[in-house]
């Protein structure tokens, strides 16, 4: 199952925003505050709550939660009925995306857009009164759609459509820009029982990280770990909930005393050793140069565009110029490659253009950056020359 399109209304800083994803790797650009962050966070969230909500859905045809309560939609007659069972709190309150943006506010306040005033013409004169921006996320599969609706600060209602339900779900991992398997020990207890300042992608990861190694990995994979091992000198070993590097020759250093830059590639060497990303996962990586030194870039991407070779299907948000233009020298049209890059109109609404090549894509902040830069050195070497 592979993420297709997503289509948002007044989420976040997207007044309206309608995208189709590519099949193998995704890269969002686009300068801050554009929302790139917010789309993989988005598409996580649904994607980690749709295992929950696929049970709850069982039939083919649809269905909403409403209310807190489960109804059905018949397809011939469209009439409701409401089942006996309630849904979960946590489904009907919306808080299995509010968590992934939160760690403590189970509102959507900081979700969806704000109330607008507008004025309402009838017989009866001019009536002005406040509206409810209309807020509504739809992510589509392969095989299923969910269609969210919310009104200000409440879950309306989810629907729910899928042509096959005996479909295995995907593994879905998100890899946060800010390091926390460093931090690993007790986190995870202390998030179930204690407000702490981090939303649920760095619970979620944290766990998909101590889970036990696979006892056998595919070719492509194993591929992929060899590199990364030779990066970080070693492996990345698990001993209770504390993250080891265990380096060759037998040194073993602690993760947080690790470089940063191999903590980062380490995380991702665990997540392929133990299985979370595997064949037929979705890998969200929020600016994987974080931290990295800019010289093994070429070696990150050649590692994700393995992930990709072995069946990986992959969303990328970066503002480094090398990852992308590697990606771009490094894929081959089997890839399926795609680049989008976010911008502000003159409204300062947020919009996007995408292209399957790089030299194509417009409104690019990293080649713009890049061409100014250049320009600067140019400028600086005849000034240098001139005053010889």
């Amino acid at each position: 199952m592979t993420i297709e399109k997503i289509n948002l209304k007044n989420i976040t800083v997207f007044e309206k925003l309608d995208i189709t994803f590519s099949q193998g790797i995704n890269i969002l650009i686009g300068e801050n505050g554009t929302g790139k962050t917010h789309i993989m966070k988005i598409l996580y969230a649904i994607s980690q709550d749709s295992k929950r909500l696929s049970d709850i859905f069982k039939n083919s045809y649809k269905r909403i939660i409403t209310d807190g309560n489960l109804l059905d939609v018949e397809p011939a007659i469209e009439s409701f009925r409401e089942k006996d069972r309630e849904v979960p709190s946590a489904l009907s309150e919306g808080s299995f995306i509010i968590e992934y943006f939160s760690s403590n506010n189970t509102k959507f306040s900081n979700l969806v857009r704000n109330k607008e005033r507008i004025n309402l013409k009838n017989k009866f004169g001019d009536i002005e009164e406040m509206t409810l921006v209309d807020n509504q996320i739809t992510l589509e599969y392969t095989n299923e759609t969910f269609k969210i609706g919310f009104v200000s600060d409440d879950l309306l209602s989810i629907a729910h459509k899928q042509s096959i339900t005996d479909e295995k779900k995907n593994n879905f991992i998100y890899i946060p820009a800010k390091d926390i398997i460093s931090h690993s020990k007790g986190f995870a207890s202390t998030y179930n029982f204690r407000e702490i300042a981090f939303d649920k992608t760095y619970y979620d990861i944290i766990l998909n990280a101590q889970k036990g190694n696979l006892k056998k990995i595919d070719p492509e994979m194993h591929e992929c770990l060899k590199i990364l091992e030779k990066i970080i000198g070693g492996k990345v070993e698990l001993d209770g909930d504390q993250f080891y590097v265990k380096k060759k020759g037998g040194l073993t250093i602690e993760f947080n005393y690790e470089a940063e830059g191999f903590k980062k590639l380490g995380l991702l060497y665990r997540l392929i050793s133990n299985g979370s990303i595997s064949k037929g996962s979705v890998l969200f990586w929020d600016e994987p140069e974080s931290n990295i030194n800019p010289i093994m870039a070429p070696i990150v991407v050649d590692v994700l565009l393995k992930l990709r070779k072995a069946g990986v299907q992959i969303f990328i948000a970066t503002h480094d110029y090398n990852y992308a233009k590697y990606f771009d020298i490094k894929s081959a049209p089997g890839d399926k490659l795609k680049f989008y890059s976010f911008f502000k109109d003159d409204n300062n609404a947020v919009n996007y253009v995408e292209s399957s090549d790089y030299s194509n894509l417009e409104n690019n902040p990293l080649e713009e950056a890049d061409t100014i830069l250049y320009n600067d050195v140019i400028d600086k070497a005849l000034e240098d020359n001139t005053n010889e």
